[in-house]
């Protein structure tokens, strides 16, 4: 099965109309493709979440709003040179049918808004500096500032930083100034160049997303939380007083046998 027909089927399983070859296959399928599998949980998200609301919501706020858009068909109807006010059945159903389905679509969206606004302010920042760090790696090869760097993370911080982390060498680091918190960023590439960035912060100072949540798992005795995208992956895990973010823009890594350094204090 390839990615466009696992997709085609995201629906059919959300709703249990699939197959069980199918829902196999599919699952086969995710267990794959790290692409798939975050469309796969967006997809979860928006179902889950639309069903919640209209399960949740005041009976009151959606009739009214179904009234509000029923009577804006009304009115159309009547533009358009209708002789009366009583609609054919057809009509009034399909009436009904479009105003619950703009309920949907409005929650939908505002849900969807909320997510893209979220990746902008939280996830965003940490992609565009890995980026920075993937294409201008000189930058971060200066002994001093490596230096200063490694120092922050230890005395600072309380973070030890490895020399070589599975089989990726420590090219440099700096700290950085990300949406107003200190970090320590340090910058790995392992023998195919394939870049890592490893950004090191205070627990207090910084705040893992609590929609993260829901990808916790459990690798090397610690709790990790995973975000995904097309263009950047981001994994979180927080050690005593010190929260530690990977980043790599490379499919291949994997990011959960990454575990840079230790604790100090």
């Amino acid at each position: 099965m390839n990615c466009q027909e696992a997709l085609d089927l995201i629906y059919d399983i959300l709703d249990k109309e699939a197959s069980e070859i199918d829902t196999k296959q599919v699952h086969d399928h995710l267990e794959k493709c790290h692409h798939c599998l975050e469309r796969y949980k967006i997809e979860g998200d928006v179902h889950s979440f639309i069903k919640a609301k209209l399960h949740h919501a005041e009976a009151g706020t959606i009739e009214s709003l179904r009234h509000k858009i029923l009577g804006k068909l009304d009115a159309i109807d009547r533009e358009e040179g209708a002789q009366t006010g009583q609609k054919p059945p057809f009509w009034r159903a399909s009436s009904a049918f479009a105003a619950a389905a703009l309920v949907v679509v409005t929650i939908g969206a505002a849900y969807l808004v909320a997510g893209f606004y979220r990746h902008q302010n939280v996830y965003m920042p940490l992609e565009r500096a890995h980026w920075s760090a993937r294409d201008g790696m000189s930058a971060y090869r200066n002994e001093a500032v490596t230096s200063a760097a490694l120092a922050y993370a230890t005395d600072t911080v309380g973070y030890r930083v490895f020399p070589d982390i599975a089989g990726a060498r420590l090219i440099g680091g700096q700290t950085e100034e990300i949406e107003g918190t200190r970090m320590a960023h340090f910058v790995y590439a392992n023998p195919g160049e394939k870049v890592v960035s490893v950004f090191v912060v205070p627990a207090d100072k910084f705040t893992i997303p609590d929609n993260l949540k829901e990808t916790q798992a459990m690798r090397h005795g610690l709790n990790f939380f995973d975000h995904n995208c097309r263009g950047c992956r981001l994994v979180y895990h927080q050690i005593g007083s010190v929260v530690v973010v990977t980043a790599t823009s490379d499919r291949e890594t994997e990011l959960f046998d990454f575990v840079p350094g230790q604790t100090t204090i």
